[in-house]
């Protein structure tokens, strides 16, 4: 699971990038800070996504927005095994984002 959200995480574009400019050496823009998005999401009993909600974050848009999608592209999980219980399985989840 933590791999398939993984392959579809996406930082925002601009969040941590070098820019060459006239004096020697690049500079580093770090647009974001650190920061860590918890949020949770269900999924039934197929595996597939039906809800994701943020909890906590530092209220940057276009990072929630990466970990939302990265949840809602990853679609379809597989089935849950029997011996979890439930119609619904809610997943907590979180991102952490290291600006270096």
């Amino acid at each position: 699971m933590k791999d398939r959200i993984a392959s579809n995480w996406y930082p925002p574009m601009m969040a941590n990038a070098r820019i060459g400019g006239y004096a020697p050496g690049t500079m580093r823009i770090n647009a974001i800070p650190s920061q860590k998005v918890k949020l949770y999401f269900i999924m039934n009993r197929a595996g597939d996504v039906v809800k994701v909600e943020i909890l906590d974050s530092m209220g940057n848009r276009s990072l929630d927005a990466a970990c939302v999608e990265s949840i809602t592209m990853s679609k379809n999980f597989g089935p849950v095994p029997d011996d979890i219980k439930g119609e619904y399985i809610l997943i907590p989840f979180i991102f952490g984002y290291y600006s270096k």
